[in-house]
């Protein structure tokens, strides 16, 4: 009997997923943009406007009662880039940097919905 229990207790930790999702508004050369993050684990995968969805995801690098810290790093033939992501858990918000040397993209942030 102890045995079944014990095999029914890491099965059913086993199949725990961590989800949520992100649904966040921003505004870039004064248009108004939806982005959303997907998280599956400690992976969120952004899921644009158009339905596209990232397809290696987000790393969180760090995550406090206050906020979680997420990057995701391509890389192409000539050069590569960094996203850092912060979702901020108090204020329901996030900030998004794409950074590349020389040239970084544009600071997007805004507010969001949360559920999960």
């Amino acid at each position: 009997m102890n045995k079944i229990l014990i095999i029914l207790i890491l099965l059913l930790v086993g199949f725990y997923v961590n989800a949520e999702e992100w649904n966040c508004i921003y505004k870039h050369h004064n248009e108004q943009k939806i982005i959303h993050f997907s998280r599956v684990n400690n992976t969120f995968y952004q899921i644009d406007e158009d339905g596209t969805m990232d397809k290696t995801g987000y790393i969180t690098v760090q995550e406090s009662s206050n906020q979680i810290v997420l990057i995701d790093i391509i890389e192409f033939e000539k050069h590569n880039i960094s996203f850092l992501v912060t979702l901020n858990k108090i204020k329901k918000g996030f900030a998004m940097i794409g950074l590349q040397y020389p040239d970084s993209t544009d600071i997007i942030s805004g507010k969001c919905i949360v559920s999960n």
